[in-house]
C-alpha cells in the first residue's frame, strides 16, 4: 500500500524505474521504447540545447513534413538542423521517411535513459 502523502513526482519517478526494470530485464518486448546512452563525455554533445528543443517540438507538434519546414518553425539555419536531425536519427531519437525530394522528420516515442 503506497502511503497517502506520496507527490505525483514520486509516483511518477516510481512508474519511470518500473518501466525501466521491465525494458532490461525484458528487452525484447521493448525495442523501441527505451534508448540507454551511456554517461560519458559524448552524451553531452548528443544533448544540446538546441536538439532537446528540436525534440521536445517533434514531441509536441508530431512529424514536419521537410528539413526547411522544420528549420523554419526552430527559427534554425536548414543546414544546422540537418546535422542535429541525422545524429538524433542515429541514434534512434528521430526517423527520416523519405517523400520525394524532401524528407519528412517524425520523433519517436523513445524513452531515453541516461546511465
Amino acid at each position: 500500500m503506497k502511503p497517502k502523502n506520496r507527490t505525483r513526482t514520486q509516483e511518477n519517478l516510481d512508474q519511470a524505474l518500473e518501466f525501466v526494470q521491465r525494458a532490461f530485464t525484458e528487452p525484447d518486448k521493448y525495442p523501441d521504447d527505451l534508448l540507454v546512452v551511456p554517461l560519458s563525455s559524448d552524451v553531452f554533445g548528443l544533448f544540446t540545447p538546441e536538439r532537446v528543443r528540436l525534440i521536445q517540438y517533434l514531441r509536441t507538434h508530431g512529424a514536419i513534413a521537410s528539413l526547411s519546414e522544420l528549420a523554419a518553425k526552430l527559427h534554425r539555419d536548414v543546414a544546422q538542423v540537418s546535422r542535429d536531425v541525422n545524429r538524433l536519427a542515429g541514434v534512434g531519437l528521430v526517423r527520416l521517411e523519405s517523400h520525394g525530394k524532401s524528407k519528412r522528420i517524425v520523433g519517436t516515442k523513445r524513452a531515453i535513459l541516461v546511465a
